[in-house]
């Protein structure tokens, strides 16, 4: 069966960086290359607003747990929407988030509780922490403290927190190589430049760089009405965005119906 393509006279639905770029200079009438890469970084910019405030960017990674239970998050990562387990049955088993989990970058940990605060431990240089995070520094009975925390704790199974300073998912109790998926909001753009957005979005993102030369007077103008400018077309997106499907439409009354009383 030959294969159908759309109408090679009709624009694309998704719009590129380049574009939208060589858009904006179009319209101000600028056709050297001079000033591509300041544009083109508001362009980037502008896109990522969108995408954390007002666009659904999500995408899905798998990774597997490494050795020590920490797992670097992508460069995109805004904040997770599901983070699961995948079984060998192929069934996804959701994790409980333990906001006390830190991050421990130890090589020797989990020494005896009762020989660590005794002192035994205090000379054996070998077993001190020599990374770590610092406690918060403060004296104690006239000594300064500024040591690292580097004292082992328990061990539980099917737990995560979130380390965003570091950008990483800190795990525990996940045996090593379990693979994990993380659903994730993205800033949507990507670092190699393929980075394409809806066409219905470009209006909003011009506005955006227009209000931000403005503002900053890299261009006369007047940035009250680029912000204006904006927020309308922010809203005419948000509008298109969250617009119910006539199928949504139907699954709803549909719902509706089925839950209605049988006469």
């Amino acid at each position: 069966m030959a294969e159908v393509r759309a109408n090679p006279l009709k624009s694309a639905g998704t719009v590129s960086v380049r574009y939208i770029t060589q858009n904006i200079k179009n319209r101000r009438k600028e056709y050297n290359a001079n000033d591509t890469r300041h544009i083109e970084q508001l362009v980037i910019d502008a896109i990522s607003y969108l995408n954390v405030f007002t666009l659904d960017t999500i995408e899905v990674l798998y990774v597997d747990v490494p050795s020590n239970g920490v797992i670097t998050l992508p460069e995109d990562f805004i904040d997770y929407t599901k983070i699961s387990v995948y079984s060998r049955s192929g069934k996804l088993w959701t994790l409980t988030l333990d906001p006390s989990l830190i991050r421990f970058p130890l090589e020797q940990c989990g020494l005896e509780l009762d020989r660590v605060l005794s002192g035994q431990y205090d000379t054996n240089v070998d077993l001190m922490p020599t990374t770590g995070y610092y406690l918060s520094p403060h004296f104690n009975s006239g000594n300064f403290m500024d040591n690292y925390y580097g004292l082992g704790g328990g061990f539980n199974r099917g737990y995560y927190n979130i380390d965003r300073s570091g950008n990483a998912l800190l795990t525990k109790g996940l045996p090593e190589n379990t693979t994990v998926i993380i659903e994730y909001k993205s800033t949507g753009v990507s670092v190699s430049g393929g980075t394409y957005i809806p066409r219905q979005a470009m209006e909003a993102i011009i506005a955006k760089v227009m209000w931000t030369e403005t503002e900053y007077n890299v261009l006369p103008g007047n940035p009250q009405y680029w912000e204006k400018r904006f927020y309308d077309e922010e809203n005419l997106l948000t509008n298109l965005e969250y617009t119910r499907t006539m199928q949504e439409h139907l699954d709803s009354l549909y719902s509706v119906w089925q839950q209605g009383p049988k006469r």
